[in-house]
């Protein structure tokens, strides 16, 4: 019977469709390198990596450490940590940037995020936060989704030996976040998050509405073209998506976190704006608001799918 249900899918979905669910749910390395993708069309914002590293690097108020360099042909790049510990630092956020090469609207929000933690620290004193960008520098510079292997990091969390996938599980073990916000873009039309384990459905529609109050304009539709409930919150844990992913099994992120009872997150800005608010200051906007507002007694049961 599962097998006849399979069947009626596949024969459901063009030859098109076919491939691009299995390169994308199926395939963790579907790619020989980091390759650019063609599938859909994308707005590349431009984003000198020494000028990115040096930002970083000067960044005022963090503890700043090479948490790994990687390497591709004659390339070698550094994955870089910033932390910054409140005086009573009683929360713990984690930040992934740059997991997908060609989503550069995450790694371009990250010095402006540290910029606006510095200067309004007195309000951020409850924090530990660890930021690690870019996880993926290998893709941002090549404008791939993929890793010098061809790889992509959001899949086979569970298994596989990609240095950059330890690093992220390694990281998680020794910090013990109690929320992770990873950065990521899609070809959606406006801005949308996936919500992880353990969020409260109240809390997110705050901060949504806080965001469209801001100038963000948010996503009415996902990147699968399925409305969405509540505009700017993705309903991946119903229907056809759902199903999928528990037949396929890609071993996302929050997979794991699920089973770790710790609590995420997955903004998505739409990468086919060349709008810098609305690409990378979304994100900056999102982050802030979760460290002003977000209490760990607003855990709740899950509430979405990782894309």
């Amino acid at each position: 019977m599962k097998y006849l249900i399979i069947l009626g899918i596949l024969l459901s979905f063009s030859c098109k469709k076919l491939k691009l669910a299995v390169k994308y749910y199926v395939k963790s390395c579907p790619c020989d390198g980091p390759v650019q993708q063609s599938d859909f069309p994308q707005e590349f914002l431009e984003i000198n990596i020494k000028e990115y590293y040096q930002k970083l690097l000067h960044s005022k108020g963090f503890t700043i450490d090479t948490a790994e360099v990687v390497h591709y042909n004659l390339q070698s790049l550094p994955i870089i940590s910033l932390n910054f510990a409140g005086e009573r630092a009683k929360k713990k956020l984690l930040v992934f940037a740059g997991v997908h090469g060609n989503e550069v609207g995450g790694v371009l929000a990250i010095p402006n995020l540290l910029d606006s933690i510095y200067k309004e620290k007195e309000h951020y004193q409850d924090w530990d936060i660890q930021i690690v960008t870019p996880i993926n520098p290998i893709g941002v510079i090549h404008k791939s989704r993929y890793n010098q292997h061809g790889c992509d990091l959001n899949r086979n969390m569970k298994k596989s030996d990609e240095t950059e996938i330890k690093l992220q599980k390694e990281i998680i073990d020794k910090f013990k976040p109690d929320l992770i916000i990873s950065l990521h873009e899609s070809p959606s039309k406006g801005y949308f998050i996936f919500p992880g384990p353990h969020l409260e459905a109240s809390f997110l529609l705050d901060a949504t509405k806080n965001l469209e109050n801001s100038g963000i304009q948010l996503a009415h539709e996902d990147y699968f073209g399925r409305t969405l409930k509540n505009p700017g919150i993705s309903n991946t844990n119903k229907g056809f998506i759902q199903f999928l992913n528990k037949i396929v099994k890609p071993e996302a992120l929050d997979d794991q976190l699920k089973k770790q009872g710790i609590a995420s997150l997955t903004p998505e800005s739409g990468w086919n704006s060349m709008d810098q608010k609305q690409r990378v200051d979304a994100h900056v906007l999102l982050i802030l608001y979760f460290l002003r507002n977000y209490e760990i007694s607003q855990i709740s049961e899950p509430t979405g799918k990782r894309k």
